[in-house]
């Protein structure tokens, strides 16, 4: 029910727009009206904001949206994570165990892992001449 707010905001900001530009309208010159409806005009689209989140608004209560049935797929209240308590000075965790996690990888590594790769050299080659148009093509 608070688009209600948004709405009738902006039907308020509309007949101040219309009072505004009004008052332009008593003006004798250009001069005089000019700033009037630019003050109209921009009031007038605080109205337009106001009717679009007031639609916005409304259109989320509306039974046939779509998006509050996906806006979350877990039922319930959310769960804030707890943390784990901080392992004191010189404590390690005694569940995992570097030197058989180390063992396991060795293995079951790829065959080829141990080999190094011996570095080939690029193949010395002469540049291919230019054939074209430009300074160096010539």
């Amino acid at each position: 029910m608070h688009y209600f707010i948004w709405i009738i905001g902006g039907f308020a900001l509309l007949a101040l727009s219309n009072m505004v530009a009004g008052v332009g309208d008593l003006g004798a010159g250009p001069a005089d009206r000019l700033p009037f409806y630019f003050a109209a005009l921009a009031v007038l689209a605080g109205a337009g904001f106001c009717f679009f989140k007031g639609y916005r608004a409304a259109s989320a209560e509306f039974p046939w949206n779509k998006n509050k049935s996906q806006a979350s797929p877990h039922k319930g209240d959310p769960v804030p994570a707890k943390r784990m308590p901080k392992p004191k000075d010189g404590e390690e965790d005694p569940s995992f165990d570097v030197d058989a996690a180390f063992e396991r990888y060795m293995k079951n590594r790829p065959e080829g892992a141990n080999e190094p790769v011996a570095a080939e050299p690029a193949p010395i080659t002469s540049p291919a001449p230019r054939s074209g148009f430009g300074r160096k093509g010539i």
